[in-house]
């Protein structure tokens, strides 16, 4: 079989499979890897250390030698289901402060987001939790095209889903760390009950892509060598290499780099897991992907909460969203906090906002990526109340592994100090909270965060149940950061 054929076959056969893009490109050094070490002088991995490894750094310069003898590079591209878009992202000043997913106060733009289903299904909860009800950690995907019902409570009647009360000093359990509940009931002005609630990007929705689309590579390539009639040497990767997978990506044809730093697919749009074959093949390269298709477009830098996103088509990893929730292992920074509005794992907006995303279709490529209702949503007082052998098992092969327990309770902790700023009914109910959380739980990183969140509700009895904390507080980061509250 000649290399054309045996290229289209290969094409063929993995959108038969199921991905919605390929191409072939050669393993020649990148052309942008100074844009790159660029990148890593100026401090922009922040944490991310591996990612400046000598050997690491070689390898994204010479992505054959991951490979001996490799003479192609077949890329390719795997549709998640995709969030709604965001014409018009509402000004900075109106997004200063998270919005809660209830109904909002007159003239606060509510970005659109799919949001739990199932909240009155029953689900089995920590011995210290009385009357929880919350998305049931069992349920199946949602059907194809379906995607979660809004979180915000139903007004009154059928339908109406009952939540927890807070508890009361004593209550605590043995088996979580914390004393949250599933959710806090109070009565505003027009007697509306509340549930806490963090957004998750669209990516972490389903089933770890990385064991997924592995799965699917080492297929496609049985496939390929029944054609051929021979072994093949070949290595699978996705975002599990030391690969520059975007620049991979636009030298086989399959999109280009946009202003957010995503490949975007002019058709597909953004929303796309990359994966790559190197093999022993030789198989002829599809052209590259060259025009710049972002023109003068500036909605993603416009649109970012942080301002994370670099004039070069770089991101500041130091403050963008996703790296802070899912990267970051230490604490963060105080004034990037409100910035985190109600994100507890990740970020969509530079890609809701991007006119290419408009018109993408939303269901996966496969149905391991099928949206779980729990997954879109998670509700903020069941994170708190995980221990790490129920975080393991509630997120076992999903991505939200990867912030690992200590990091996703610190980013509950802070959605949760953001979203208690749009509740002053619920105040009272929060605050017990916070006291309880930052005496019990066993965290010290949590705990600093815990301090500030509870700052957040500007009460005095806040500040003084962090003066009385802060005598008996042992760990020095901790007590740093409330004295720093304090003043």
């Amino acid at each position: 079989m000649s290399g054309n054929n045996l290229a289209q076959a290969i094409k063929t056969l993995a959108l038969e499979m199921g991905f919605v893009a390929v191409g072939i490109t050669r393993p020649d050094p990148p052309a942008h890897l100074d844009v790159y070490t660029d990148w890593l002088k100026q401090g922009c991995h922040g944490e991310m250390e591996y990612l400046a490894e000598p050997r690491r750094v070689y390898l994204r310069s010479q992505p054959g030698e991951l490979l001996p003898g490799c003479q192609s590079i077949i890329v390719l591209a795997a549709r998640y289901a995709a969030p709604p878009s965001i014409s018009h992202p509402p000004p900075r000043s109106q997004r200063e402060y998270p919005s809660p997913p209830a109904p909002l106060p007159k003239g606060r733009s509510l970005t659109p987001y799919p949001s739990p289903r199932g909240r009155g299904e029953q689900t089995s909860s920590p011995t210290h939790l009385r009357g929880g009800e919350g998305s049931n950690p069992n349920s199946q995907p949602l059907s194809q095209g379906e995607y979660p019902s809004p979180p915000s409570p139903l007004p009154g009647g059928e339908g109406r889903v009952p939540h927890p009360q807070p508890l009361s000093q004593g209550e605590r359990g043995e088996e979580s760390p914390s004393p949250l509940g599933r959710g806090a009931r109070g009565e505003g002005s027009q007697g509306n009950e509340d549930v806490f609630f963090g957004r998750v990007a669209a990516y972490a929705w389903g089933e770890d892509y990385h064991n997924i689309l592995r799965q699917r590579m080492e297929s496609l390539m049985q496939r390929v060598q029944e054609i051929i009639g021979r072994p093949i040497a070949y290595r699978c990767f996705t975002d599990n290499a030391p690969i520059l997978e975007r620049e991979l990506a636009q030298r086989a044809g399959l999109g280009w780099i946009g202003k957010n730093t995503c490949l975007i697919h002019p058709r597909l749009g953004s929303y796309l897991f990359l994966a790559e074959i190197f093999t022993d093949l030789a198989l002829p390269p599809d052209p590259a992907f060259v025009p710049d298709r972002c023109g003068t477009c500036q909605r993603c830098l416009q649109a970012c909460p942080t301002q994370c996103i670099l004039p070069n088509r770089t991101i500041d990893a130091r403050r963008c969203i996703s790296y802070l929730t899912i990267e970051l292992k230490s604490a963060i920074p105080p004034e990037l906090r409100p910035l985190l509005e109600d994100w507890v794992f990740g970020c969509d907006i530079c890609q809701q906002v991007c006119p290419w995303n408009r018109r993408v279709a939303e269901s996966p490529s496969f149905p391991e990526f099928q949206p779980r209702a729990e997954q879109v949503w998670l509700s903020i007082p069941e994170i708190l109340s995980l221990t790490r052998e129920k975080f393991k098992q509630k997120f076992h092969h999903t991505p939200l592994m990867r912030s690992k327990w200590r990091g996703l309770s610190r980013n509950a902790v802070v959605v949760l100090g953001n979203l208690s700023r749009s509740r002053p009914p619920l105040h009272p109910n929060i605050l017990k909270f916070f006291v309880h959380a930052l005496q019990d739980h066993p965290d010290s990183l949590v705990r600093q965060h815990l301090a500030w969140s509870l700052a957040q509700l500007n009460l005095a009895i806040a500040r003084q149940a962090l003066q009385e904390h802060l005598q008996k507080e042992s760990d020095p980061m901790v007590k740093a950061e409330i004295e720093a509250l304090l003043g």
